[in-house]
């Protein structure tokens, strides 16, 4: 021991979440619990078990109270101030530990799961490792090429590097995405963030952004200093007014969802995809995979018979039928009016929402939306603003590839939890010129109100007309406009927005399936260079 620690600890701790797991405890001992189609259903075999398999349910109780024990002493017994918080996993305990047995000259070396640095629970642990300047590097891995074989191909995890107390790191070293060891010689990718760079890409959790490259550590970093985050919580900001809420949980929320067949058996009818009887309303309950940037229609849910959580199939709406303004998709459960009303101001009379969960496969990764007065589940969250401009302007922000981009830097896995959304770079009010908005909310108005289901969301905006005409030329026009007036308003150069538009290979590959040239990319930039001459301000 020197200075009352160890000079180097090194080890790959377990990656076990202390909390027993019902799921996995039960699929060897009772694989039909381990399957029930969800929780409430599972949580009521488990409350049978006692009578139905008494020796099963001792080994339940004392593994429950084992796993409840672990987790006590872990939060309540000040060992862990910063790493015995939320879902505690063994790894961050682990971390916790090997930072506090290396001595002030010291360096711990840990192999763990990348979330420690990304994670929101994580996020105290590692928000004390920035701000003493004690993380020395950050390698993070795909398991892709199994150097983990037991571990799933997509799992990340990373090599990480703490220092003692008098070892301050000003510039930590990063790299993401690696796939094998030996690129670790090679370094073409690092990059370095200090203190400040984290307080300005994620204010509020000062957890870590994933860039695959140098260039796009630079360009996002340029990003942030022309803009400003959608809510800082350090400073108490939010120039929105922006409320977050999750309506319904899929899982917990299962007792208040109804069939079709269940609506129609007690006399309800159904009117548009509303269900009706008297006065009482039992409105669609949208999911994320029902919308798509500027069309609230993008999918119908086709449910199959059986309980709520059985299989179901996504059927997404073609172009005739988004060309009728009185098409409405379907969803595969509805929610009755008053437990959508309880949780909302009344007056809110349509909705702005995001996909909270993302598709790899799917071209984009921002997917926000306008959508009508409904029930929504977990993997829609809500942003409730009720100014119909400041909404706009929103929409028109969040859909744009450059937004859509940062994103994709920002989420260290498929859930866009909202802790993510509130650090993403928006354009304040006060960076918007009168032209500008001019120029912006006619064609998100246009964009928008393609079907009567959102009149509410028109004249808000002051537009009583009929439904603007679904073209899809005229669309990608639109949006052309808006993605590249965002462009000018984040300050990214010509060829800093072509990089970023090279980032979208889905979309390219597409453009190119169809017109035989990436279209978007070369429309979008051609509109840069007419809005440069158009907006002198710019």
């Amino acid at each position: 021991f020197i200075n009352g620690g160890f000079d180097c600890v090194l080890g790959n701790p377990p990656w076990e979440r202390i909390k027993l797991q019902e799921r996995e405890f039960f699929s060897a001992l009772a694989p039909e619990i381990a399957n029930a189609p969800n929780a409430s259903k599972r949580k009521k075999m488990i409350a049978e078990i006692k009578y139905i398999n008494p020796k099963l349910n001792k080994i339940y109780i004392n593994a429950l109270r084992e796993s409840e024990c672990q987790s006590k002493f872990v939060r309540d017994s000040g060992k862990y101030p910063l790493t015995g918080k939320g879902d505690i996993n063994t790894y961050l305990v682990f971390a916790g530990i090997f930072r506090d047995i290396i001595n002030e000259t010291g360096r711990s070396g840990m192999v763990v799961p990348t979330g420690i640095a990304t994670d929101y629970t994580t996020k105290d642990f590692f928000q004390d490792l920035v701000e003493s300047k004690s993380v020395a590097s950050l390698y993070d891995f795909i398991n892709s090429k199994g150097i983990f074989p037991t571990v799933h191909k997509s799992y990340k995890f990373c090599l990480l590097t703490m220092t003692g107390k008098k070892l301050s790191i000003a510039n930590t070293e990063f790299l993401f995405f690696l796939e094998d060891i030996d690129e670790l010689q090679e370094k073409k990718d690092s990059f370095t963030l200090d203190k400040e760079e984290f307080a300005l890409i994620n204010p509020n959790t000062k957890t870590c952004p994933i860039f695959r490259t140098k260039k796009d550590a630079s360009i996002v970093k340029k990003i942030y200093k022309n803009s400003q985050v959608l809510i800082n919580d350090e400073e108490n900001s939010n120039l929105w007014g922006i409320k977050y809420l999750r309506m319904f949980d899929m899982t917990n929320d299962s007792g208040l969802f109804k069939t079709n067949n269940e609506l129609e058996k007690n006399d309800y009818e159904l009117n548009g995809n509303t269900f009706e009887k008297n006065t009482e309303k039992y409105l669609p309950l949208y999911e994320g995979k029902m919308i798509w940037i500027y069309n609230h229609r993008a999918s119908s849910i086709a449910y199959q018979e059986g309980l709520v959580a059985g299989r179901h199939d996504t059927i997404e709406s073609k172009e005739e039928n988004l060309q009728n303004p009185n098409y409405i998709v379907m969803p595969r459960l509805w929610v009755n009016s008053k437990d959508v009303i309880s949780q909302i101001n009344k007056d809110v009379s349509y909705f702005f929402g995001f996909r909270g969960i993302a598709d790899s496969g799917n071209a984009r990764t921002a997917i926000f939306s306008i959508l009508p007065f409904s029930a929504c589940g977990n993997s829609l969250p809500i942003l409730l603003n009720n100014n119909g401009n400041s909404i706009r302007l929103l929409v028109a922000n969040t859909s744009t590839f450059i937004f859509d981009y940062v994103l994709r830097n920002k989420a260290g896995g498929n859930n866009i939890n909202f802790y993510i959304v509130k650090q993403l770079p928006i354009i304040p009010p006060d960076q918007y010129e009168e032209n500008i908005i001019e120029y912006i909310l006619p064609r998100v108005l246009e964009l928008t109100y393609t079907a009567y289901d959102l009149k509410p969301f028109a004249e808000d905006c002051g537009y009583y007309g009929e439904p603007f005409e679904w073209d899809e030329n005229r669309r990608l026009e639109l949006t052309t406009d808006l993605d590249a007036i965002y462009a000018h308003l984040y300050k990214i150069t010509k060829d800093e927005l072509s990089y970023i538009l090279e980032t979208f290979p889905i979309v390219k590959k597409r453009d190119i399936e169809k017109y035989g040239g990436y279209r978007t990319k070369k429309l979008i930039l051609e509109k840069y260079n007419e809005l440069k001459d158009k907006f002198k301000n710019l």
